[in-house]
């Protein structure tokens, strides 16, 4: 080890490596461990409520549900792995005694950076399962496969686990600084240059990869949604059903990943930060003391990553139930927290419209009543179109258009250029007995029969017109007549007009 010269003994005593244990961890250290653990303590509990509520809702689909909860396993395992480092250490301040070895400390360090790996990878197989359920809109949600969450959940702990088995087959390029310095077994941070840069390169991936890839999925979701074929073509309701759901739960997880970038930006700084620092202690050890100023003796500067990874144990949860209500409630079912006072927001005032709170059935049979003016409305509208390009009963070539007043009469129009008015009865199996119209100007005659277009009677033509199903069938008619049905708004059902 290099001999540094410096004009202070206590940093001299530090490099000389005479301290106690209790003296390795210094002040600074406990109190931040003491405030981490207590974070993390919290953090679990948050995170085991969430994973319960998870479980117990319906709201989300089976497969992000499963994806969910393996982030907060992951949250989880990355407290268990602080809470074994954090612990001895504290011991150790607190007892002047090292009850930990090289063994524990390392499996400690491992199941820490596997999990919060684990984590920060977490979204970006979230935005995966997503992805399949835009590909596969039509069949996802009544197909009960769960393949790609088993995988994904594999995947997502197979990469850090990778990671961790080689820190381990490179655990001899170990940072020099924590090599040549003392430190105790959980103090030493085991991890490699090589892993401490594909950790940063791990996270800066997770975040932009979730971020773009649900953005993308967002607007394909919503884009797919505003489409008029979604609505008036063969479109199954499970297709619907997942093309929204893709939308709500992305709503969902959007502030979700706003909190990861957060924590991810201070996460890598704090990570570049304290690389630069450590670098410059191996590379030059005379600045041994100006590094001590700036990182801290006990390395407390690094332990901002700890404080900021422990704030985001605790605010994934908390974020999660303020997005979605149903999981807050199901958090209240499982602490018994179900007598709570409901106390219903303010009605914002409506020019025009009494705002008032009704018991559902009134609020129902007032929604159908405004819905019925509108349709009126709208009705009274397309009304004034139709009366206005009809008045003369002088329709476009080859339009046909009916109208069943009151259940009692079928009214046909129809643009025969020299035919005066016929009307003619209808046989409708039972009373009451309906009537076909053909009409011209403002008048209709009752003439009793059929004439064509050169007003010359069709003798050939049957009485015996009937209504068969949803049908009018006017037989053996001489004349072929081709149109477009359609419907005027005075009509009570929908019938077609075939002629044989």
């Amino acid at each position: 080890m290099s001999e540094i010269v410096t004009s202070s003994p206590r940093y001299m005593r530090y490099v000389l490596g005479n301290f106690t244990p209790a003296e390795m961890v210094t002040d600074g250290n406990f109190i931040i461990y003491t405030v981490e653990m207590g974070l993390l303590l919290i953090g679990i509990i948050e995170n085991m409520l969430m994973i319960g509520a998870i479980i117990s809702t319906s709201a989300l689909h089976l497969n992000l549900r499963i994806l969910i909860c393996n982030c907060c396993i992951g949250f989880i395992l990355m407290a268990v792995g602080r809470a074994m480092i954090a612990v001895p250490l504290c011991i150790a301040h607190l007892r002047d005694v090292d009850i930990s070895s090289h063994a524990w400390c390392f499996v400690a360090n491992s199941v820490h950076h596997s999990s919060a790996d684990s984590v920060c990878l977490s979204f970006v197989f979230i935005m995966l399962e997503r992805t399949a359920g835009t590909i596969w809109s039509k069949d996802y949600e009544k197909t009960k496969i769960h393949v790609f969450p088993c995988v994904f959940a594999f995947l997502q702990w197979l990469i850090p686990m990778s990671m961790i088995l080689g820190n381990f087959l490179d655990s001899a390029n170990r940072m020099q600084y924590f090599l040549e310095y003392p430190h105790l077994p959980c103090q030493i941070e085991y991890l490699t240059p090589t892993m401490f840069l594909v950790t940063i390169i791990i996270i800066l991936i997770g975040f932009i990869a979730s971020v773009v890839g649900m953005t993308v999925l967002y607007n394909k979701n919503i884009k797919k949604y505003n489409t008029r074929e979604i609505w008036f073509t063969n479109v199954n309701l499970s297709e619907r059903y997942q093309i929204s759901e893709n939308i709500r739960s992305t709503h969902l997880l959007f502030p979700l990943l706003t909190l990861m970038l957060i924590f991810s930006i201070l996460s890598v700084s704090v990570l570049v930060y304290g690389g630069y620092w450590v670098g410059v202690m191996t590379k030059e050890p005379a600045r041994f003391e100006e590094v001590v100023k700036w990182f801290g003796r006990g390395g407390e500067a690094a332990q901002l990553f700890d404080i900021i990874t422990a704030i985001y144990t605790i605010s994934f949860p908390i974020c999660a139930f303020k997005c979605h209500p149903n999981l807050f409630r199901r958090v209240r079912r499982i602490i018994g927290w179900n007598s709570y006072a409901v106390r219903p927001m303010n009605l914002n005032e409506i020019p025009g419209f009494e705002l008032t709170t009704a018991p559902i059935r009134t609020q129902t049979e007032y929604h159908f009543q405004e819905l019925s003016r509108f349709v009126c409305v709208l009705i009274l509208v397309n009304c004034v179109k139709i009366s206005m390009e009809f008045s003369d009963f002088r329709l476009p070539r080859n339009v046909i258009m009916c109208s069943i007043l009151q259940n009692t009469k079928c009214e046909w129009k129809q643009n025969w250029t020299n035919a005066d008015g016929v009307k003619r009865e209808l046989d409708a199996g039972k009373p009451p007995i309906q009537f076909f119209y053909f009409c011209k100007g403002n008048r209709t005659e009752n003439c009793g029969i059929w004439l064509d277009e050169n007003q010359q009677p069709i003798e050939t033509s049957s009485t015996a017109d009937r209504l068969a199903g949803d049908s009018f069938i006017i037989e053996k008619m001489s004349f072929q007549i081709l149109g477009d049905y359609v419907k005027i708004p005075e009509e009570k059902g929908d019938k077609k007009l075939i002629i044989e």
